[in-house]
């Protein structure tokens, strides 16, 4: 968050110091103007105009096809008055509707055209406005490197002791570089503020910066070394004396009931951010397991409001069978199918058969690093 806010705040910065025409108050209104205009539409606009297409459309595909455009529509707008278009994007999907944040379907593609389109061919850009490199321009970014460092270590030091957090940490966080950096850069190349040697020495120093910090944030280099990984006999050993009910009521419990519809059934998914769920009835007598992905097949074929029973038979997707394990069985037992099987979730049921809790084997996998105390 402290990173995230640094990034938007000297984006807005940039965007007022750099509108060309008018002075400083000027660019105040006009700035104003875009980011208020872009909280309207999010709030109040967005949602109201995906809502209606989804309600006479009947596919998912074309709602998906207006958002994207709508995304576009307001990039073009905000840069032809000097505001950046990736963060004009990017403050549309911060104010966006309660009824986007809820459509998982659209979040899912969204995220998938993002990281999969436009963030390779962003970043793909950004490298086509750089002059030949020399000797020069490699140690002036080698200097811009060194100096920003050193600011940023300054900077995260006295942060960390406000917020109370490691001080060698937070100043790994907040010197992640990359995307916001490549626009500003990018933006004041464009807009004749800088050369294009000043650009290609930036954009060195914000390589290298991307490069480093992201190894001392994330601990995968020298600076914080792993603990042994635990043995299998060591690893059943800790859960021999746990219960499967005990161990699942420290994990979330993934389960959506036949009469739910595919969007609430997304939504709980999507919240916990499973990609497998165990399905019951009103009883919650297990019925079996339905991947997320056919949840989405459903969606897109127009069965978002259906129940659950009605889209997976609608779309011809196939409940699985689940392995259970019983309330008061070893949690070691749920190890065990994990290992001799392709399952990634146990359901948890009691005597009667119903359901009890759920055991993801991506959570066991967390819950046994963090360790039982924890």
């Amino acid at each position: 968050m402290e990173a995230l806010a640094m990034e938007v705040s000297a984006v807005l910065a940039f965007s007022m110091l750099s509108v060309r025409s008018g002075g400083i108050l000027e660019s105040a209104l006009v700035l104003a103007s875009v980011v208020l205009g872009i909280l309207a539409f999010g709030r109040f606009g967005l949602g109201r105009i995906l809502s209606a297409a989804e309600g006479h459309l009947r596919t998912m595909e074309v709602v998906f096809s207006i958002l994207v455009g709508f995304v576009l529509l307001l990039g073009f707008l905000a840069q032809t008055v000097g505001f950046n278009s990736a963060m004009a994007a990017f403050f549309l999907g911060v104010f966006a509707s309660d009824y986007l944040r809820r459509n998982v379907y659209l979040l899912e593609k969204m995220r998938a055209i993002t990281y999969g389109f436009f963030e390779p061919m962003f970043f793909f850009g950004l490298g086509l406005y750089f002059v030949r490199v020399d000797y020069g321009i490699a140690i002036l970014g080698l200097g811009v490197f060194a100096l920003a460092m050193s600011i940023k270590f300054v900077l995260g030091s006295q942060m960390a002791r406000l917020i109370r957090v490691g001080g060698l940490r937070n100043f790994f966080a907040i010197a992640h570089e990359g995307g916001v950096d490549g626009a500003i850069m990018l933006t004041a190349l464009q807009l004749g503020l800088v050369g294009g040697a000043a650009y290609s020495s930036a954009m060195l120093a914000i390589l290298l910066m991307s490069i480093i910090a992201p190894l001392g944030y994330g601990g995968r280099s020298a600076l914080a070394r792993h603990r042994p990984t635990p043995s299998l006999e060591f690893v059943r050993y800790e859960l021999d004396d746990v219960t499967a009910e005990e161990l699942s009521r420290t994990l979330p419990t993934v389960y959506a009931r036949e009469g739910d519809s595919v969007r609430d059934a997304l939504s709980s998914a999507q919240e916990l951010d499973a990609r497998v769920m165990v399905l019951v009835d009103d009883s919650m007598g297990i019925r079996g397991s339905v991947n997320v992905h056919d949840l989405f097949r459903a969606a897109a074929s127009g069965w978002m409001d259906s129940s659950v029973s009605e889209a997976m038979s609608a779309s011809g997707s196939q409940v699985h069978p689940v392995p259970t394990v019983g309330r008061a069985e070893s949690a070691s037992r749920a190890l065990e199918i994990f290992r001799s099987s392709d399952a990634q979730v146990v359901a948890v049921v009691d005597a009667d058969g119903r359901l009890v809790g759920t055991i993801l084997e991506r959570e066991l996998l967390r819950y046994l690093l963090r360790g039982r105390s924890s």
